[in-house]
């Protein structure tokens, strides 16, 4: 079962080795119960359901813990790391899964650790084998998100053959088309034109303007499938004007992860950009294929100045350590340019009673308090628009920075 599970193309001696690799760690994990179910293939479906639900109540544990560490601070909240599986619950879970009769399973969520290509092949093949076997489109579409984000190119022959079903749920539709967009080349031009005309709604949020009134923003397979289509030859779908991948500056090669920003708010602009979208497909139908680059954080501060800030008061930089306030005075630095949606990731170190005070977009955010070390974290005001970022020290506190990143949305 485990070898028919990751067989798949490659040399003889890479897949032995691979092998050897994959069955060390299922070795290592509950093998008795993994013999079971290999001797009576009846008892996977109990089996797989009783490690989904332990590795379901691990991760809410570990989030509450989370929420818990976190207090006042907003931005995005993972879960604990002691909550994620470790490899060999990973493999175990996922073996489990490999049988047939498992593949009813509706729960929504998949607690694949990132797979990265240095990871072995037959791992990688043993996350698409699990995925082949689903048959409800949540797990479908959850797994395929799990590829988009974690480079498994193993599953491209289960994404082709699922963008291809327009009768398939428009969720997980969507997201085989967003792996094929990622992953494919000019030559499945052919398969994502067929969703073209699918206009099942894929994705729904909401747009917050300025005076706090909100709008709808709608996703469909058909903005998936034209958006997937031009990211085959390398062409930024923001730059045919995707509205949303075009305020947020979405140019890289991750842009189709940000599936979220692939919508309109009306019929009307949707269908001018399809209609110029669909123009340049046919204009350059014949080129090869851009190479794009993935969109990194992007450094606030160099280690070495203050460039890029506007400075008052005491601010200086000590070595790579950039220090506002201390010697009993204030100071506070506000960034040259405007920032929207994205995080802010930096590390601090902060001391003194008086709280200092980040200010973007409208939102004020107390900086965490660290009376010894260094911390790290994030922060994403849910405010529309952009800003300047500005941070404020009082006199008797002093705040040092050692990263500060930004990446936009």
């Amino acid at each position: 079962m485990i070898q028919s599970a990751i067989k798949g193309k490659g040399s003889d001696s890479l897949e032995s080795l691979a092998m050897n690799h994959i069955l060390v760690i299922v070795l290592n994990a509950r093998f008795r119960q993994l013999e079971a179910v290999e001797a009576d293939p009846d008892k996977a479906v109990a089996a797989y359901a009783a490690e989904l639900k332990q590795r379901a109540e691990a991760l809410e544990r570990g989030y509450q813990e989370a929420v818990k560490a976190a207090g006042p601070r907003t931005g995005l909240i993972a879960p604990a790391r002691s909550a994620y599986p470790t490899r060999s619950e990973f493999v175990t879970l996922v073996f489990l899964g490999t049988y047939p009769a498992t593949g009813r399973d509706t729960y929504p969520i998949v607690y694949a650790p990132a797979l990265p290509t240095a990871d072995p092949l037959a791992l990688r093949r043993l996350f698409a084998a699990w995925l082949a076997t689903r048959t409800n489109p949540q797990p479908i579409a959850t797994g395929l998100s799990q590829a988009l984000h974690h480079n498994l190119r193993e599953v491209m022959p289960l994404a082709l053959a699922h963008a291809g079903n327009d009768k398939l749920h428009p969720r997980a539709r969507g997201f085989a088309l967003l792996v094929v967009g990622l992953y494919g080349t000019p030559a499945d031009r052919a398969l994502l034109e067929k969703a073209f005309a699918d206009s099942r709604m894929f994705h729904t949020t909401n747009y917050t303007f300025t005076d706090g009134k909100q709008r709808p923003i709608e996703v469909q397979v058909s903005d998936v499938a034209v958006a997937s289509a031009l990211h085959l030859y390398g062409q930024p779908a923001a730059d045919l004007g995707f509205p949303f991948l075009e305020m947020y500056k979405k140019r890289g090669s991750n842009a189709l992860a940000q599936y979220y920003l692939l919508g309109f708010l009306d019929g009307d602009t949707r269908r001018a950009v399809h209609k110029k979208a669909i123009q340049w497909l046919q204009e350059h139908k014949g080129d090869k294929p851009k190479k794009m680059k993935p969109q990194e954080l992007q450094s606030l501060f160099d280690g070495k100045t203050t460039s890029g800030w506007k400075t008052e008061g005491q601010v200086c930089v000590n070595g790579t350590i950039l220090r506002i306030g201390g010697d009993g005075k204030g100071g506070s630095i506000i960034s040259k340019a405007n920032f929207g949606r994205g995080h802010l990731t930096w590390s601090i170190h902060h001391t003194g009673d008086a709280k200092a005070m980040l200010t973007w977009r409208g939102e004020e955010h107390r900086v965490l308090e660290v009376r010894q070390g260094w911390t790290t974290y994030t922060i994403d005001p849910a405010a529309p628009g952009e800003s300047q970022i500005r941070i404020v020290v009082p006199p008797g506190t002093t705040l040092e920075i050692r990263d500060c990143q930004f990446m936009w949305y």
